[in-house]
């Protein structure tokens, strides 16, 4: 793969290609010198900043001789807010080749570094001595932190504690890369002997919190979360850290606290990562309690600070969708409830599917192995439905169909009945419960459109199989084919010459009476064509289409209970051809506007846009729903003013 990522950069001159290469090649091992030079020079011509810091740290880890390294990593601490470490390693490039064609700017940007250096040391908080290699090596496992590459931050984390084992800022960051690499027991070990040493550790005492939360250890996490109301912070990270595990354990209360904190020591004022992070939780707990102007407010700060997509980010584009189609407030995505090593496995399985394997069936099992393997996920499954992102929340709901945990159970049908979520989604997910027999009831209360709506379940199959009676031969079905190809030409004579001849041979057919009264409708001969529905309605009380016309008889009355009592019957069945089940949603948001049930209409509208999104009636219906709706609110407006 190095060849290949040399080929495609060199020969091929296609950096992405190259790149792509060489990220595979580093999850197979260690690349070699020559591979990290060129690669430095892929992520420099695509503006990869965080990752060419990083692999220049690696490079100056294996030539920390060699100036070029030096320069090469001083340059890159410098890009990516390591100050300290651009001072070590510039002056490192100094002493070892003085001569060196760089040094002159080196020494330039040197000065004003060393300008600023004592409140650089200012804001690095700790009780050790303020020695810059050390502080250096802390900015260089924070960087590979925020890059997720927690293998490389364990190994880094040791090796820094070898040298200074007492700092407790060091132990902290191994421990939080054990957890979210998915070693809970070590990382609860390191966690120990950092309180043991330190119980004041305020940040120690915010990350066993969360890590016994993750654990099931529900009781022992509320006594640390608890701890942090007794101790002092001494920077935002510390109450950024406790904001984060009072989000996941879903404490709203002491996210405000911590958001406080704070704000009275001043630290809201360094327009820092962290206090982007620590605005987005508080913004999402004044969300989840309904203060939405303040919670947009810092949001937008959120953003402002930190740039780029992010959480507080994502939470806003939700805002800007019509309201059935937002998620809601949310903390976390998918992958801060799971640790590295259990997104790895679910991934490896699904990409194992087969081509002709069952989909569905692989994913189910998968699923319940995952369960299995990892029961500590089930005790989070209550939280990813409340506190999770759109895709947390989808995979939640599909490993609570699985588990047999009774707290699961319970948060998984307060999710379907509760506002979180996109409405389509919690009535697909009603009606995936439905079918495994999880709600019992037919009827469910759903939230439409931002109001709770009494739903009936719809469980039928489409198909598009041609419904044929057993006795009918081929001629007839080609006759049949022509005259309602007739038909929609609008063609009625034609139609209704063949659809007689066809009653000569089967004189009790009910399709080919009601087609013929359709015929005859296009000719304006709906005297005849009554009569005609008449007999099918008395003769065929189970013929689909039958009923259908009969509820629309009694939607041309405005009888729109009549029409909806005899509709319902019909969405009870378990499988509808095609055809019936046009009919059957156009006659439903007929009879829902009817009924100024809109929710409800746009419902019926949904489910046969998802189905035939270029079907004829879907524009049509829209404008009627559209036109009843701001019909009513124009009404209700001008009687609110009068």
């Amino acid at each position: 793969m190095e060849r290949r990522a040399r080929s495609a950069y060199l020969d091929d001159d296609d950096p992405e290609k190259a790149l792509e290469w060489f990220r595979q090649a580093e999850a197979v091992g260690p690349l070699s010198d020559d591979s990290l030079d060129l690669y430095l020079d892929v992520l420099h011509v695509l503006r990869e900043i965080d990752d060419y810091a990083r692999i220049a740290l690696t490079m100056v880890d294996r030539r920390s001789g060699d100036p070029v390294a030096n320069m090469l990593a001083g340059s890159a601490c410098y890009s990516t807010m390591q100050p300290v470490s651009a001072i070590v390693y510039w002056e490192k490039m100094i002493q070892l080749d003085p001569n060196y064609h760089g040094v002159g700017l080196a020494r330039q940007e040197l000065a004003k570094l060393r300008k600023h250096l004592p409140e650089i040391l200012d804001a690095f908080v700790d009780d050790l001595p303020k020695e810059l290699p050390r502080i250096a090596s802390v900015e260089n496992i924070l960087h590979f932190f925020k890059l997720g590459r927690f293998d490389e931050v364990i190994l880094r984390c040791q090796k820094h504690l070898d040298r200074y084992p007492n700092d407790l800022r060091a132990r902290n960051n191994l421990a939080e890369a054990f957890s979210y690499r998915g070693d809970q027991s070590d990382a609860l070990e390191v966690l120990d002997e950092t309180i043991r040493q330190s119980p004041q550790n305020f940040y120690a005492h915010a990350v066993r919190s969360r890590v016994l939360y993750f654990l099931n250890r529900k009781s022992d996490s509320a006594a640390d979360a608890a701890k942090l109301r007794t101790l002092t912070p001494k920077q935002i990270s510390d109450v950024t850290k406790a904001a984060q595990t009072f989000a996941f354990r879903g404490d709203d209360d002491e996210i405000g606290w911590a958001y406080g904190v704070a704000e009275e020591s001043g630290w809201l004022e360094d327009e820092s990562p962290e206090v982007a992070l620590l605005m987005h939780y508080e913004a999402t707990r004044l969300a989840r309690a309904d203060e939405w102007k303040a919670a947009k407010s810092q949001w937008k700060k959120a953003v402002r600070i930190a740039g780029g997509s992010t959480q507080a980010s994502e939470n806003l584009d939700d805002l800007r969708q019509p309201i059935g189609e937002r998620h809601g407030p949310f903390f976390f995505d998918i992958q801060d409830w799971f640790s590295r090593k259990q997104l790895a496995a679910m991934h490896s399985e699904l990409a194992a599917i087969r081509d002709g394997e069952d989909e569905k069936r692989h994913v189910s099992k998968t699923l319940r192995r995952f369960i299995q393997q990892n029961r500590e996920v089930e005790s989070l499954l209550p939280a990813m439905l409340d506190r999770g992102d759109g895709l947390s929340v989808q995979f939640a709901a599909k490993l609570a169909q699985y588990s047999d945990n009774d707290d699961a159970q319970v948060a998984l049908l307060d999710f379907v009945s509760g506002s979180r979520g996109t409405d389509s989604f919690r009535s697909e997910l009603a009606g995936d419960l439905h079918r495994d027999g999880i709600l019992k009831s037919e009827t469910i209360e759903l939230y439409v459109r931002g109001k709770p709506d009494r739903i009936e379940f719809i469980d039928f199959e489409i198909t598009d199989e041609p419904v044929i009676p057993n006795d009918r031969d081929e001629a007839c079905l080609q006759m049949v084919e022509t005259a309602v190809e007739h038909l929609h030409a609008g063609e009625g004579a034609e139609a209704e010459e063949i659809f007689r001849r066809l009653l000569q041979s089967e004189p009790d057919a009910p399709d080919i009476k009601n087609n013929l009264a359709m015929a005859l409708q296009v000719q304006d001969r709906l005297d005849e064509s009554n009569r005609l529905i008449d007999e099918v309605i008395d003769q065929h009380p189970d013929y689909f289409f039958g009923q259908i016309a009969l509820a629309n008889r009694a939607l041309q009355r405005k009888e729109y209970d009549q029409a909806l009592e005899t509709l319902m019957p019909l969405q009870r069945r378990k499988q509808l051809h095609a055809t019936e089940f046009v009919a059957l949603a156009q006659s439903m948001v007929y009879t829902f506007v009817g009924r100024r049930e809109f929710p409800s209409a746009e419902r019926w509208l949904g489910m046969l846009q998802n189905y035939d999104p270029d079907h004829p009636s879907v524009g049509q219906l829209q404008s009627h729903i559209r036109l009843k709706r701001d019909r009513r609110g124009l009404l209700s407006g001008v009687l609110g003013g009068a």
